[in-house]
């Protein structure tokens, strides 16, 4: 038996077809399924600390600022403070990559989080249409904790 070699047109619609195919699932793949909605930053450290907060959106610069947050104290009455902020932007909330990256001026204390590993870790995000990232200072790391919220800033 000899073997057929397809005619120029059919190999070109093949391939056409193969690539609208994978076209296809390579976008459904790289859009994250909520948006960044909010970084919240506390510091648990005795002492004061400067952590820079920088923010890509979609591979762009959207934010880079110093935060000065109070060291940790238990006041008289027994309540524990901690010094905190909270980052909300209008530009926050498109359903694009995001990176937050953290420097301190203590030590080695940095951290990075992307869109990419909050994908990893939850499955359903069921009504929830934005994430928080809680980022904690502590003595000898920058720990994460994640929330949700049904509204984002793009949205307000």
């Amino acid at each position: 038996m000899v073997a057929r070699t397809p005619s120029r047109r059919a190999l070109l619609g093949s391939i056409g077809a193969a690539t609208t195919a994978l076209a296809g699932c390579v976008a459904d793949d790289d859009d994250p399924q909520v948006g960044l909605g909010e970084v919240q930053l506390v510091n648990y450290l005795e002492d004061d600390v400067t952590a820079t907060v920088t923010i890509h959106r979609a591979e762009e610069l959207e934010y880079e600022v110093d935060h000065e947050l109070e060291g940790y104290r238990a006041r008289e009455v027994g309540a524990d403070v901690s010094d905190e902020t909270s980052i909300r932007e209008s530009w926050m909330g498109d359903r694009v990559h995001y990176t937050v990256d953290v420097r301190t001026d203590v030590g080695s204390l940095e951290t990075t989080y992307s869109t990419s590993d909050v994908e990893e870790l939850v499955d359903d995000w069921g009504e929830s249409e934005c994430f928080t990232l809680l980022l904690r200072i502590d003595s000898d790391r920058i720990s994460t904790a994640l929330g949700t919220s049904e509204t984002c800033p793009s949205d307000e």
